[in-house]
């Protein structure tokens, strides 16, 4: 887990060995419209609406993942949808390719607006809208930020 010594930020380091079970990851990141369900349902509360990218105040993002949300509200879509978060090991695992450590999950190649959502206008992208990454996820770089 972690960045080599010379690449990634503060906290990726130091790069160290980490055990993975098995686990189950969701193809793709919680939708705006499943959110909704959750909320409409009383086991999360509304995600918050105050930055311009946020998705529930934009027209038509449906099928954006879900974004402006605390680390309690996305625990509470996973308790209420029989799930859970990933733990960081999990996540990285799979954004790497597992023992491929790829630098991201489609490769080593830098992202471009062609192969994943980086530097969209809107913000975000609706999910799946670029070719699955390692193991058939999709997003797992780009779009939003995931909480694990």
């Amino acid at each position: 887990m972690g960045a080599p010594a010379a690449l990634g930020n503060p906290e990726e380091k130091p790069a160290h060995e980490g055990i993975v079970p098995s686990f189950y990851l969701d193809k793709t990141e919680v939708t705006v419209a499943a959110y909704a369900k959750c909320v409409a349902a009383g086991a999360c509360e509304k995600a918050h609406s105050t930055h311009r990218f946020c998705n529930v105040k934009l027209d038509d993002r449906d099928d954006h993942p879900i974004n402006c949300v605390d680390l309690y509200r996305a625990a509470a879509f996973c308790k209420w949808a029989g799930k859970r978060l990933p733990t960081e090991r999990e996540w990285e695992y799979a954004a790497s390719a597992g023992r491929e450590r790829r630098k991201f999950s489609w490769g080593n190649n830098d992202p471009t607006p062609k192969i994943a959502c980086y530097d969209h206008p809107g913000g975000s992208c609706p999910v799946a809208s670029f070719e699955p990454g390692a193991f058939g996820l999709y997003d797992m770089s780009g779009s939003v930020w995931e909480w694990t």
